[in-house]
């Protein structure tokens, strides 16, 4: 078992961000990048976290892909497609998300109308989408219970 969190602190640049992943002594984190950071950069924390022996366990995508804003729910579901794709080719193996809401009380919202039929079928909808869009080979996306 390795011990692993998130990275967290302030950095200016990616020397002192490694100052921060040292300090922290976890051998598994979070990514520390997205599929918006650019390539360059994505490649120099990977080098930096593999020179330190540490795994990257998980990228998060945590958006609502059920949102009611329609904008907003597409916005969701093409960061989704990102994240594992970007998962899938650097082999971080867990692509975590929620499900998602309808409620208005937050992203994230325990909300009774999540457990109606038709939830679940728009629940299974989107993992399908994501799943037959990216065709992921070694990433797993992965949904966790939330709040």
């Amino acid at each position: 078992m390795l011990l692993g969190g998130t990275v967290i602190g302030h950095y200016a640049d990616l020397n002192e961000w490694e100052k921060l992943l040292i300090a922290s002594r976890f051998k598994a984190i979070t990514a520390p990048f997205s599929c918006n950071t650019p390539k360059g950069q994505t490649e120099a924390f990977i080098r930096i976290i593999r020179r330190h022996g540490v795994r990257i366990a998980e990228i998060g995508v945590w958006r609502n892909l059920l949102d009611p804003d329609t904008q907003k729910a597409a916005d969701a579901m093409a960061y989704a497609k990102g994240q594992l794709r970007l998962a899938d080719e650097t082999g971080i193996p867990c692509c975590v998300n929620i499900v998602g809401t309808e409620s208005s009380a937050g992203w994230d919202a325990a909300d009774r109308s999540n457990f109606t039929p038709r939830i679940y079928d728009r629940i299974i909808g989107t993992i399908r989408e994501i799943l037959d869009e990216v065709r992921p080979s070694r990433a797993c996306y992965c949904i966790e219970p939330m709040p």
